[in-house]
């Protein structure tokens, strides 16, 4: 749930949405409509900050009431989590995780950081607050691909790179235990309560397959990743954004940010797309909020 600004950040400039963002006034409620349309439960990463804005506040227990989870997406979302201080990293979790708690009713127990910016320390961390699962690692290529892409669009005034992201191309596809010294590698025996629920890639040639990737490839390339994945009985960890549901039209949306991928789809191709998408994940897999799906690994385990 990255708001808008943090888009224009990562672009090079700064624009303002209003008190409530598009991200949450369209984006999220038409997620909503959709997952209560195929009767689907999410998970839904709040950056802590956001609860504090009334009307994102009720788009959230909206949510809540209809069953989707609430996890943990940083206080302030920082482009780059791991090059924080100590003290700054904790207050990023500690914060967020006391805020998005008071508005799921229940506390929450799985992370994922900022542009995948996962680090040991931050693994370490979350283990000490008894956090289930993190579902931060992007077992792609596309790691420094994307950087580079965001360079080019932001005209050469943003370079954010994240080595430790880079190295998530190596890890398994299938969830795991973090090893202590790293965190994209599996330890050979449980080192703690908490699993590692990697984002979905392509086996053998590890292309993404996301939300934001399928919106580039289309449909059809949509339907071959997915018989890809089940076939080589890969779980699925499917993550969209909540800008993949609005256009530039809806009310207080920078046009500067036509530069970002489907932005220029009118939100009626858009929705017809994710209910398309959604209805094949039904067809293929059981689904759930990733705290069930860390739930049933860790009971597999023990």
């Amino acid at each position: 749930m990255d708001r808008l600004n943090d888009y224009a950040r990562g672009y090079g400039f700064e624009c303002t949405t209003g008190e409530a963002d598009p991200v949450y006034t369209h984006g999220l409620t038409r997620f909503l409509d959709l997952f209560a349309k195929h009767r689907i439960r999410a998970t839904i990463f709040v950056v802590g900050r956001d609860t504090l804005v009334p009307q994102h506040a009720q788009v959230l227990k909206r949510a809540v009431r209809e069953g989707h989870e609430l996890a943990n997406h940083t206080l302030n979302h920082p482009r780059r989590l791991a090059s924080l201080t100590d003290q700054q990293l904790s207050n990023e979790i500690d914060e967020a995780h006391r805020l998005i708690s008071q508005i799921s009713g229940e506390t929450v127990c799985g992370f994922r950081a900022p542009c995948y910016d996962i680090s040991s320390r931050t693994i370490d961390l979350l283990r000490q607050h008894g956090y289930l699962y993190d579902s931060s690692i992007h077992p792609t290529f596309f790691g420094i691909l994307i950087d580079m892409i965001v360079l080019l669009k932001s005209g050469f005034r943003r370079w954010e790179a994240r080595p430790g992201t880079y190295l998530h191309l190596l890890s398994s596809l299938r969830p795991y235990y973090p090893a202590r010294s790293a965190c994209w590698r599996a330890a050979r025996r449980d080192t703690g309560a908490l699993i590692e629920l990697p984002l979905s890639a392509m086996p053998w040639s590890r292309l993404p397959f996301y939300g934001t990737f399928t919106q580039m490839a289309g449909m059809n390339v949509f339907g071959v990743f997915l018989a890809w994945l089940k076939l080589h009985r890969c779980p699925l960890n499917f993550h969209f954004h909540g800008i993949e549901l609005i256009d530039l039209n809806d009310e207080g949306v920078d046009p500067r940010l036509a530069i970002h991928p489907g932005l220029k789809k009118p939100p009626s191709q858009k929705i017809d797309e994710v209910g398309q998408i959604l209805g094949r994940f039904n067809e293929a897999y059981e689904m759930m909020p990733l705290k069930q799906m860390a739930q049933r690994y860790l009971n597999q385990t023990h």
